[in-house]
């Protein structure tokens, strides 16, 4: 087991050093987008798509986005952060699972005020149906937060033996930003490519994390490895063997011979020590 205290420094160190080039990577992408692509045909998709999506607005539309919308809020990223990462602590008693969750969440969030700020991308010109207190809308940090939430399937993952229980959580943790950035798009306050890039943030934010825990504290354990500890720690044995069935000769037992010979005690026997 590698030392905790320096393993977290470390850990520290290599989330600095994700943060800067993350936050270097999204700004140049961001950039682009108002830059030499502000006039091209991906920003013209994204004002389609936008218009699109107006124009199909519906009252049962409008309930559903809001409620997909509330699962990215800055709030509620704080709720399940705070949440999974003490049940992590709870559950497996040590620091690797829980800064895998808690270090994804907070480095996305992070990584995408930073963004938000340096790009300056204005938001659709389009009738939004949310308030917004960030001018920028580039990235998505709503779906950027449903994306990193994803931290939580990659410690179920790790955990969980059966097939069934695996696929329910890959397709709950592409469910969750997927439904996230519709409803951000649905709802006019994001382009697109903000989604698309949000969703990128997150995701490279968990896989950042998974590497820098795996480096410091080690591997975690995958089903092979459980199976493995539970057959150390729980031998299998054989059935004991009975008496009588001749699966078992006691020691005093006298050696038998060839006809005419005097029986020999065993070695070890209680007889042959007289």
């Amino acid at each position: 087991m590698p030392d905790t205290r320096r393993a977290l420094k470390l850990t520290a160190v290599y989330v600095v050093v994700a943060y800067v080039a993350v936050t270097l990577v999204w700004t140049g992408l961001g950039l682009l987008l108002t830059g030499p692509l502000a006039h091209t045909g991906v920003v013209r998709t994204d004002h389609d798509v936008l218009i699109w999506f107006v124009q199909h607005r519906t009252a049962a539309g409008n309930q559903w986005t809001k409620v997909g919308s509330m699962m990215g809020q800055t709030l509620v990223k704080v709720i399940v952060a705070v949440a999974a990462t003490a049940i992590a602590l709870a559950v497996y008693r040590r620091w690797r699972e829980p800064l895998l969750i808690a270090g994804a969440i907070v480095l996305e969030g992070f990584a995408f005020l930073t963004i938000t700020h340096l790009v300056g991308r204005p938001r659709p010109d389009v009738p939004a149906l949310d308030p917004v207190t960030v001018m920028s809308s580039f990235p998505s940090g709503h779906t950027a937060a449903g994306a990193a939430y994803s931290a939580i399937a990659v410690v179920l993952l790790e955990r969980f033996r059966a097939t069934w229980a695996r696929i329910v959580t890959v397709v709950l943790a592409l469910t969750v930003p997927v439904l996230i950035g519709l409803s951000r798009v649905y709802r006019g306050v994001h382009n697109p490519t903000d989604v698309l890039g949000g969703a990128a943030l997150g995701l490279a934010c968990v896989a950042i994390m998974y590497l820098i825990v795996r480096h410091t504290f080690g591997p975690g354990a995958g089903p092979t490895e459980q199976a493995a500890a539970m057959r150390t720690e729980h031998p299998v044995r054989g059935p004991a063997p009975r008496r009588g069935d001749g699966s078992a000769q006691r020691l005093d037992a006298p050696v038998a011979t060839r006809p005419g010979e005097p029986e020999r005690v065993q070695p070890g026997s209680a007889e042959s020590a007289l």
